[in-house]
Formats: structure tokens, sequence, C-alpha cells
């Protein structure tokens, strides 16, 4: 998965932070598609506290995101998360 994070500008600063996901073709027919964006929902909202608000993020998902576990895909968000909460706490968001 590729995480991308930007920090909203368009409302007041406790905003809450917003996800979006991509998935291509590339992951798969629809039935994985879906699997791979369910899961990602789903990891996203079991890290969403550990996330900075006014938040806008991004996830790409790759062809390995269809098959993973759930526990995989949060332990990668989670890992993503902390070096973006890294780099936005030295302001290079």
């Amino acid at each position: 998965m590729i995480v991308v994070a930007q920090k909203r500008t368009d409302l007041p600063p406790p905003s809450p932070t917003r996800l979006g996901i991509v998935a291509s073709r590339k992951v798969g027919c629809a039935v994985a598609r879906n699997r791979a964006k369910r899961l990602v929902r789903e990891a996203f909202r079991q890290t969403r506290h550990e996330l900075p608000g006014s938040l806008d993020v991004l996830v790409v998902t790759t062809r390995t995101a269809a098959t993973a576990s759930l526990e995989a895909i949060r332990a990668e968000l989670a890992s993503a998360v902390k070096v973006l909460g890294q780099r936005l706490a030295k302001g290079d968001g």
C-alpha cells in the first residue's frame, strides 16, 4: 500500500480526518478490489485515533492488499501513520 496524507486547509483545524482509497484494475477483479477497499476502511477505522486531525489520507492499494489479512493491513497502515505523524510533527507535511 502507498499512503499519502496532506493537511486540510479548507476547514478550521478541528475538522475530521478523511480517507480516500484507490483500487485500480491492477489489484484484481471487482470482488478483489472491493475486498481490499473494505479491509483498508476497517483498518483506518481502527487506527483513526492515532492520526492527527484535519488530514486527508489517500491509500493506493496494491495487488497484495486483496489477499492480505486485516491484521497485515492494519499493521502496514499503523506503520505508515507513525511515519506520517513524525513528518507532520517536523513540518514536512
